[in-house]
């Protein structure tokens, strides 16, 4: 008796597996990248699905100094595009890392594409991502990705 008790208790208890995603996210939505790291808590594995993830909430994401997994959920970087459709008098990048993030902000598997960098908004450098080493609050991610073209 006690072994189906423990079993299904087994079954009904949430339990994290190492390296399975946590958030799933869509190009075709109804959710964008950044709401799955505003909903994202440390720890957690934020998977995008393979397509071409554009618009607000695909571009200009920050991380929010969260340690959190961001990646392909095939893991062909390829498959898996941010692309920021950053242009003159209109720049955007794929990724803001500036507050703080550290060895636990990861961003892998997936290519970066479209940034575009101009000027003081984003200190004229990174049309991709950038990451800001400040001095009181240095950003230190760990970034593994394809950088696309224009």
């Amino acid at each position: 008796m006690l072994r189906l008790f423990v079993l299904s208790f087994l079954a009904v208890a949430p339990v994290r597996v190492l390296g399975q995603c946590t958030l799933l996210v869509s190009p075709d939505g109804p959710d964008t990248i950044q709401d799955a790291v505003d909903a994202a808590v440390d720890g957690d594995i934020i998977c995008l699905e393979d397509g071409t993830f554009t618009g607000v909430g695909n571009r200009d994401i920050d991380f929010r100094g969260k340690a959190i997994t961001i990646r392909s959920q095939s893991g062909d970087p390829e498959a898996c595009v941010i692309d920021a459709a950053g242009e003159a008098g209109s720049p955007h990048r794929a990724f803001q890392f500036s507050n703080g993030e550290g060895p636990g902000s990861v961003l892998e598997d997936v290519t970066l594409t479209g940034g575009y960098s101009e000027g003081s908004r984003w200190g004229g450098y990174g049309g991709g991502h950038s990451v800001h080493h400040l001095l009181a609050n240095s950003s230190q991610p760990q970034v593994g990705v394809q950088s696309g073209g224009p």
